[in-house]
């Protein structure tokens, strides 16, 4: 994650010395899924709002914010509000379906249907099937683990 978090700082660099200023909400929006793998939700948290603020000032944050919804729906896992959780990933998956972004709706199926599991409520037959569909189309074999709400 560390070797993830220097190559993206270094990215946006040249991004920003390049002018490429559109790009830049995508290599933060990856920055705030980091600060998820690494455990740092309050900073995830932090960003993730930040952009989402200015998600109608700028194209390219619209285009992650299916991915933004859930660093901060995992962000809130963390912290342990699980409604808070839900709430925005059910706004990532609705944002997803929206820009027909297929791969997002996968990663977020996944983690409603953790929050289900994690609420003792089985999950909906229909999302299981359309994740697992997906990611089978997609050809893809593992994906990041949904964080562990805290204790």
């Amino acid at each position: 994650v560390d070797d993830a978090l220097r190559h993206l700082e270094e990215a946006k660099s040249h991004l920003v010395g390049v002018g490429a200023d559109e790009m830049i909400p995508a290599i933060d929006a990856r920055i705030a899924e980091c600060r998820i793998a690494s455990g740092n939700a309050d900073a995830a948290l932090e960003l993730a709002r930040s952009l989402l603020d200015r998600a109608t000032e700028s194209d390219g944050v619209a285009k992650v914010i299916p991915l933004l919804e859930r660093v901060q729906g995992h962000a809130l896992l963390l912290q342990g509000d699980l409604w808070g959780a839900r709430d925005a990933l059910e706004r990532s998956l609705a944002a997803a379906r929206e820009r027909n972004s297929l791969f997002e709706v996968a990663l977020t199926s996944l983690s409603l249907i953790d929050i289900d599991r994690l609420e003792g409520v089985e999950p909906a037959i229909e999302i299981v099937d359309e994740s697992r569909s997906l990611l089978a189309n997609f050809k893809v074999r593992a994906v990041p683990p949904v964080p562990a709400p805290a204790a």
